[in-house]
Protein backbone atom coordinates (compact mmCIF):
# COMPACT_ATOMS: atom_id res chain seq x y z
CA UNK A 1 0.00 0.00 0.00
CA UNK A 2 1.30 3.35 -1.27
CA UNK A 3 0.10 6.51 -0.31
CA UNK A 4 0.68 9.86 -3.00
CA UNK A 5 2.21 9.93 -5.77
CA UNK A 6 5.37 9.89 -8.18
CA UNK A 7 6.04 6.33 -7.06
CA UNK A 8 6.90 6.82 -3.59
CA UNK A 9 6.18 5.14 -0.75
CA UNK A 10 4.71 7.52 2.01
CA UNK A 11 3.56 4.77 4.60
CA UNK A 12 5.79 1.88 4.23
CA UNK A 13 9.39 1.38 4.56
CA UNK A 14 10.64 2.92 1.45
CA UNK A 15 12.81 5.87 1.80
CA UNK A 16 12.12 9.14 0.61
CA UNK A 17 14.75 11.48 1.18
CA UNK A 18 18.68 10.40 2.01
CA UNK A 19 17.55 7.37 3.24
CA UNK A 20 14.27 8.66 5.47
CA UNK A 21 11.64 6.69 5.67
CA UNK A 22 8.11 8.11 5.72
CA UNK A 23 7.70 7.49 9.78
CA UNK A 24 11.56 8.95 10.18
CA UNK A 25 10.45 12.47 8.37
CA UNK A 26 6.82 12.63 10.13
CA UNK A 27 8.81 11.85 13.79
CA UNK A 28 11.39 15.07 12.93
CA UNK A 29 8.29 17.08 12.15
CA UNK A 30 6.16 16.33 15.31
CA UNK A 31 9.52 16.57 17.61
CA UNK A 32 10.12 20.45 15.79
CA UNK A 33 6.07 21.17 16.38
CA UNK A 34 6.37 19.94 20.02
CA UNK A 35 9.53 22.19 20.54
CA UNK A 36 8.30 25.48 19.19
CA UNK A 37 5.47 24.54 21.50
CA UNK A 38 7.82 24.03 24.94
CA UNK A 39 9.50 27.34 23.68
CA UNK A 40 6.35 29.15 23.36
CA UNK A 41 5.17 28.39 26.47
CA UNK A 42 8.52 29.08 28.28
CA UNK A 43 8.78 32.24 26.53
CA UNK A 44 5.05 33.51 26.79
CA UNK A 45 3.22 31.94 29.39
CA UNK A 46 3.11 33.30 32.96
CA UNK A 47 3.87 30.08 34.71
CA UNK A 48 5.97 28.64 32.47
CA UNK A 49 6.81 24.86 31.65
CA UNK A 50 7.72 22.46 34.16
CA UNK A 51 10.68 20.48 33.29
CA UNK A 52 11.21 22.09 29.93
CA UNK A 53 14.99 21.77 29.89
CA UNK A 54 14.34 17.77 29.64
CA UNK A 55 11.57 18.14 27.79
CA UNK A 56 14.12 19.72 25.14
CA UNK A 57 16.20 17.38 25.85
CA UNK A 58 14.57 14.09 25.11
CA UNK A 59 13.24 16.04 21.54
CA UNK A 60 17.30 16.19 21.21
CA UNK A 61 17.33 12.48 21.42
CA UNK A 62 14.38 11.73 19.26
CA UNK A 63 15.99 13.59 16.69
CA UNK A 64 19.28 11.73 17.01
CA UNK A 65 17.33 8.31 16.94
CA UNK A 66 15.68 9.60 13.94
CA UNK A 67 19.50 10.76 12.30
CA UNK A 68 20.30 7.24 13.75
CA UNK A 69 17.16 4.94 12.23
CA UNK A 70 18.80 4.82 8.35
CA UNK A 71 21.99 3.36 9.92
CA UNK A 72 19.87 1.17 12.54
CA UNK A 73 17.51 -0.58 9.86
CA UNK A 74 21.14 -1.72 7.95
CA UNK A 75 22.06 -3.06 10.85
CA UNK A 76 20.79 -6.68 11.35
CA UNK A 77 17.52 -8.03 12.64
CA UNK A 78 17.38 -5.95 15.63
CA UNK A 79 18.54 -2.78 14.43
CA UNK A 80 16.02 -3.56 11.62
CA UNK A 81 13.57 -4.02 14.49
CA UNK A 82 14.47 -1.06 16.14
CA UNK A 83 15.14 1.59 13.26
CA UNK A 84 11.30 0.51 12.21
CA UNK A 85 9.89 0.26 15.90
CA UNK A 86 11.10 3.56 17.67
CA UNK A 87 8.38 5.72 16.97
CA UNK A 88 5.90 2.99 18.45
CA UNK A 89 8.56 2.59 21.48
CA UNK A 90 8.26 6.00 22.02
CA UNK A 91 4.60 6.63 22.41
CA UNK A 92 3.93 6.05 26.02
CA UNK A 93 6.61 9.27 26.69
CA UNK A 94 5.31 11.29 23.93
CA UNK A 95 1.86 11.17 25.46
CA UNK A 96 3.12 12.03 28.91
CA UNK A 97 4.31 15.07 27.29
CA UNK A 98 1.40 16.29 26.08
CA UNK A 99 -0.19 16.18 29.44
CA UNK A 100 2.55 18.46 30.37
CA UNK A 101 2.37 21.03 27.92
CA UNK A 102 -1.93 21.02 27.75
CA UNK A 103 -1.51 21.83 31.63
CA UNK A 104 1.55 24.36 31.36
CA UNK A 105 2.33 25.91 28.48
CA UNK A 106 -1.77 26.80 27.93
CA UNK A 107 -2.69 24.74 24.88
CA UNK A 108 -5.82 23.19 26.10
CA UNK A 109 -9.31 23.82 25.19
CA UNK A 110 -11.18 22.18 28.73
CA UNK A 111 -13.46 25.49 28.62
CA UNK A 112 -14.50 25.33 25.19
CA UNK A 113 -15.73 21.57 25.32
CA UNK A 114 -17.34 21.86 28.78
CA UNK A 115 -19.49 24.72 27.43
CA UNK A 116 -20.32 23.11 24.34
CA UNK A 117 -21.40 20.32 26.33
CA UNK A 118 -23.53 22.29 29.03
CA UNK A 119 -25.14 23.99 25.71
CA UNK A 120 -25.96 20.46 24.51
CA UNK A 121 -26.66 18.46 27.46
CA UNK A 122 -27.86 21.24 29.83
CA UNK A 123 -25.06 20.47 31.96
CA UNK A 124 -21.57 18.59 32.21
CA UNK A 125 -23.15 14.97 31.78
CA UNK A 126 -19.35 13.28 32.66
CA UNK A 127 -19.76 15.19 36.08
CA UNK A 128 -23.17 14.68 37.09
CA UNK A 129 -22.98 11.20 35.89
CA UNK A 130 -19.60 10.22 38.70
CA UNK A 131 -21.64 11.49 41.29
CA UNK A 132 -25.16 10.88 40.99
CA UNK A 133 -24.81 7.06 39.84
CA UNK A 134 -21.23 5.75 40.62
CA UNK A 135 -20.68 2.41 39.83
CA UNK A 136 -17.74 0.15 40.92
CA UNK A 137 -18.52 -2.43 38.56
CA UNK A 138 -18.96 -0.06 35.74
CA UNK A 139 -15.50 1.85 36.77
CA UNK A 140 -13.65 -1.28 36.20
CA UNK A 141 -15.43 -2.34 33.07
CA UNK A 142 -15.14 0.92 31.59
CA UNK A 143 -11.43 1.14 32.77
CA UNK A 144 -10.24 -1.94 31.50
CA UNK A 145 -11.79 -1.35 27.98
CA UNK A 146 -9.91 1.96 27.76
CA UNK A 147 -6.71 0.04 29.39
CA UNK A 148 -7.40 -2.51 26.58
CA UNK A 149 -6.87 -0.26 23.64
CA UNK A 150 -3.06 0.20 24.52
CA UNK A 151 -2.17 -3.27 23.70
CA UNK A 152 -4.28 -2.97 20.68
CA UNK A 153 -2.38 -0.42 19.06
CA UNK A 154 1.01 -2.50 19.42
CA UNK A 155 -0.36 -6.11 18.91
CA UNK A 156 -1.28 -5.16 15.15
CA UNK A 157 1.89 -4.19 14.10
CA UNK A 158 3.98 -7.06 16.05
CA UNK A 159 1.74 -9.83 14.84
CA UNK A 160 2.26 -8.71 11.36
CA UNK A 161 6.00 -8.45 11.92
CA UNK A 162 5.86 -11.50 13.49
CA UNK A 163 4.22 -13.02 10.42
CA UNK A 164 7.10 -12.00 8.24
CA UNK A 165 4.73 -9.45 6.80
CA UNK A 166 7.08 -6.16 7.04
CA UNK A 167 6.12 -3.92 4.78
CA UNK A 168 1.74 -4.22 6.09
CA UNK A 169 3.59 -3.98 9.84
CA UNK A 170 5.05 -0.83 8.58
CA UNK A 171 2.26 0.58 7.14
CA UNK A 172 -0.01 0.05 10.31
CA UNK A 173 3.49 1.46 12.17
CA UNK A 174 2.94 4.84 10.39
CA UNK A 175 -0.86 4.79 10.55
CA UNK A 176 -0.91 4.15 14.22
CA UNK A 177 2.21 7.04 14.40
CA UNK A 178 0.55 9.32 12.01
CA UNK A 179 -2.48 9.48 13.85
CA UNK A 180 -1.72 10.17 17.17
CA UNK A 181 1.41 13.43 15.74
CA UNK A 182 -1.68 14.59 14.48
CA UNK A 183 -4.26 14.23 17.29
CA UNK A 184 -1.43 15.38 19.39
CA UNK A 185 -0.81 18.67 17.51
CA UNK A 186 -4.64 19.54 16.85
CA UNK A 187 -5.90 18.49 20.10
CA UNK A 188 -3.76 17.50 22.63
CA UNK A 189 -4.54 15.18 25.46
CA UNK A 190 -7.54 17.50 27.34
CA UNK A 191 -9.71 18.70 24.28
CA UNK A 192 -11.87 15.61 23.41
CA UNK A 193 -9.79 12.45 25.82
CA UNK A 194 -10.67 8.75 23.52
CA UNK A 195 -11.94 6.51 26.21
CA UNK A 196 -11.93 8.61 29.78
CA UNK A 197 -13.99 6.72 32.09
CA UNK A 198 -16.23 8.82 34.08
CA UNK A 199 -17.49 6.60 37.15
CA UNK A 200 -16.08 7.11 40.14
CA UNK A 201 -16.19 4.87 43.26
CA UNK A 202 -18.50 5.79 45.85
CA UNK A 203 -16.94 8.38 47.95
CA UNK A 204 -16.94 10.74 45.00
CA UNK A 205 -20.52 11.20 46.05
CA UNK A 206 -19.33 12.99 49.11
CA UNK A 207 -18.40 15.64 47.20
CA UNK A 208 -20.85 16.72 45.86
CA UNK A 209 -22.17 18.36 48.91
CA UNK A 210 -18.92 20.40 49.27
CA UNK A 211 -18.33 22.48 45.86
CA UNK A 212 -20.25 22.94 43.01
CA UNK A 213 -18.82 22.49 39.56
CA UNK A 214 -20.09 25.70 38.49
CA UNK A 215 -18.33 28.00 41.34
CA UNK A 216 -14.95 26.58 41.17
CA UNK A 217 -12.06 26.84 39.02
CA UNK A 218 -9.85 23.49 40.63
CA UNK A 219 -9.55 20.42 38.81
CA UNK A 220 -12.60 18.05 39.42
CA UNK A 221 -10.54 15.28 40.83
CA UNK A 222 -9.44 17.59 43.82
CA UNK A 223 -13.58 17.49 44.37
CA UNK A 224 -13.26 14.38 45.72
CA UNK A 225 -12.92 15.40 49.61
CA UNK A 226 -14.87 13.12 51.04
CA UNK A 227 -13.88 10.01 49.59
CA UNK A 228 -11.66 7.97 46.62
CA UNK A 229 -11.89 9.43 43.14
CA UNK A 230 -11.33 6.91 40.18
CA UNK A 231 -8.64 7.84 38.04
CA UNK A 232 -9.57 9.22 34.58
CA UNK A 233 -7.17 9.87 32.00
CA UNK A 234 -8.89 13.81 31.07
CA UNK A 235 -8.68 15.09 34.58
CA UNK A 236 -11.46 17.63 32.91
CA UNK A 237 -11.86 20.57 35.26
CA UNK A 238 -15.82 21.96 35.23
CA UNK A 239 -16.81 25.33 33.93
Amino acid sequence: MAVGGGGRNWSGGGTLWRNFTAIDLATAAYVTIATCAVLYGVLFHAEGVPGWSWLLVAHTLIVALVVLAPRARLAGPVGRFLGDWYPMLLLAALYGEIGVLTLSAGFQNDLLIQRLETWVFGSQVSYRWIHESPSVVLSWLLHACYLAYYPILYTSPLALWMSDRRDASRHTIFAVMATFYLCYMRCGRRGLPPGCSIVATPGARHSRRHTSPRRSSQPAWRYATGGRWASCSCRSRPA
